[in-house]
């Protein structure tokens, strides 16, 4: 729990571009009593505030935590095609079920009656989801507890979209976790009574390094499905020095999930 909390609160201000801004800040304080350590560190926080705006440098960033899966499966569907002929022929390898993580909610406005909303990057898994249950059949298990702005679970909600608007049978739902370890932990404790071990496991190319690790820490044995890959591929213009709030937006994305790689490490080894 307390863990957890220092990570919920600590984690922002790690993230671009406040800690950017945090820098510079620091930087510019420094400046009256160690002008050379303080304008170091000024120019370094507005040269690298400039650098995560910019498309290129965003793709390249994004690019690296992306690219264990990048080749995995064909675009645009990102099905596991081949693989899943191979798992045809070997039953003993292949995965038992669906698990697909919630990818947040969010409050639906001042004037909404409703308390939260699923947010695109739910909906984006949501639907990767259900074209992986109807090309496998294999059943569906969603991950996601209550958020910050309270109601009904994450979970919940998915699972709405899924029956309701797609559907997709959901079997199972794991309502409690609040990050990505629990979300493992959990997830294993519903299907490891139920003789269920290897996972299709649903979420953005950019978070499958860490959820896969979570989830393999946690003692399951993770195939990734990972979708809505968000790096660009390498094409020079000079349009590409302007900055962008796309290019914050994966700078920012891809940041957290580094950091997080390195929160999850050193939880390990105080453990």
């Amino acid at each position: 729990m307390l863990l957890l909390d220092i990570k919920t609160y600590l984690s922002p201000w790690l993230l671009p571009p406040v800690s950017l801004f945090l820098l510079t800040a620091l930087g510019l304080v420094l400046a009256a009593r160690w002008p050379r350590i303080g304008r170091t560190l000024a120019i370094a926080g507005v040269l690298i505030g400039v650098a995560v705006s910019m498309p290129p440098f965003a793709d390249r960033l994004m690019a690296a935590v992306e690219a264990p899966y990048a080749s995995l499966d064909r675009p645009p569907l990102r099905l596991p095609e081949a693989r899943w002929a191979a798992w045809r022929s070997h039953p003993e390898q292949a995965p038992q079920a669906i698990v697909v993580l919630a990818g947040g909610i969010a409050g639906d406005g001042a004037d909404s009656s409703e308390r939260n909303r699923v947010t695109s990057g739910s909906l984006e898994r949501v639907l990767h989801a259900h074209r992986l249950a109807r090309f496998t059949g294999l059943p569906v298990m969603i991950s996601g507890g209550v958020t910050a702005y309270g109601g009904a679970p994450e979970a919940h909600l998915l699972r709405d979209l899924l029956e309701g608007e797609l559907g997709t049978r959901v079997s199972w739902l794991e309502t409690k976790s609040r990050d990505t370890r629990e979300n493992a932990i959990f997830t294993r404790e519903t299907l490891e009574p139920l003789g269920i071990r290897r996972v299709l496991l649903v979420t953005h190319a950019y978070h499958m390094r860490r959820a896969q690790a979570a989830f393999e820490s946690a003692g399951l044995v993770v195939m990734p499905a990972p979708h809505t890959f968000m790096a660009s591929p390498v094409r020079f213009s000079w349009l590409q020095l302007v900055p962008t709030l796309e290019a914050v937006v994966s700078s920012r994305l891809a940041a957290r999930e580094l950091i997080g790689q390195l929160w999850y490490g050193l939880v390990d080894v105080a453990r």
